[in-house]
Parts: C-alpha cells; structure tokens; sequence
C-alpha cells in the first residue's frame, strides 16, 4: 500500500494503447515510453504533450497501462524537497510548463543525421528530463535519459527498490 511517507515514487508507465508510445519504446528500445513522480496519494506529477501538470492517477490504472513504481531510499528531508520542488514547477505559468517539441524533431531526425538527435528547446522537457531533475543530486543521474534509460539506471542504483507494479490483469 502506498502511503504519504513513500512519497514521491517514480513510476514508469507503459501505455499499451498508443502508437505514439509504442513509438518511443522502439525507438528507446525499452519496456517503458513514459516516467512521472507521484507525488500525492492520488496524484501523478506528469510531463506529457499537454505540458507539466497533476493529473488523477485514475487516469493510468485502466485496461491501457502498465506501471512501476520505484522508491529512492533518501533521507525525508530531501523527499521534502523534491516534493516542495514539484509544487513549486506546477503552479509555473503553461509557457514554462511546456513541452519539448524541438527535441521531438531532433530525435527524428537523428535518426537519419546522428548529430541532428541534440537538438532541443533548453527551456523546455521530455517526461525522463523533468523526473531525472528532481533526482539528479541524489542519484548522480546523466543529464539526458528516455523512460527507458531512467529504468535501466535504477535497476543499476542500490538506492532505488521497486515498490510496486500494476497491469491491466491487476
């Protein structure tokens, strides 16, 4: 059971349903074609197409989805902090929450110019960019990772354990 002294957890998600998703897992070459923080009981802290906002977590426990949720061993003090910090990035303006579409196209076209994949909006975020920036102090993380390479690094981390799991079966 997820209780408030858990939190945030990391959680990875794989939408079963998407092209789009199924999209970056190829193109990743993961399990996972998206990352978010739940940050509340019943809220997911999410970076998504829409921009960066709280959404129900209702909205991924359907027939769609798969999740794993991940738990950093941090002292509470620095789990204040991620939480204050996301907080602070969702009451942003929806300018400074917005998406990175360049970097869409840079990873597209990188596929075909290998260095074309770097190019990007600096002010802007994928889903794993916006996570790893809460979590890069503690846990040494590069600066660019896909869901996917977010949850190969972990899997690597002696401070992440995987908390719980939920499929569609579930």
């Amino acid at each position: 059971m997820i209780t408030k002294k858990n939190l945030p957890l990391i959680v990875f998600s794989d939408d079963l349903s998407s092209w789009f998703g199924g999209a970056i897992k190829a193109h990743t070459k993961g399990n996972y074609n998206h990352v978010m923080i739940q940050h509340k009981i019943d809220k997911f802290a999410t970076q998504n197409p829409g921009g960066y906002k709280e959404v129900p977590i209702s909205m991924y426990k359907d027939n769609d989805h798969r999740l794993k949720y991940v738990y950093i061993d941090m002292p509470k003090a620095d789990k204040k902090k991620i939480l204050r910090d996301i907080d602070e990035d969702l009451k942003e303006g929806w300018f400074s929450r917005g998406y990175d579409y360049i970097g869409i196209l840079g990873q597209f076209l990188g596929k075909f110019i290998p260095p074309l994949k770097y190019i990007n909006n600096p002010w802007k975020s994928f889903c794993s960019e916006k996570v790893t920036s809460y979590y890069k102090d503690y846990l040494d993380l590069p600066d660019k990772l896909s869901p996917s390479g977010l949850n190969k690094f972990l899997k690597e981390s002696d401070k992440a354990i995987v908390y719980a799991r939920y499929t569609p079966e579930d």
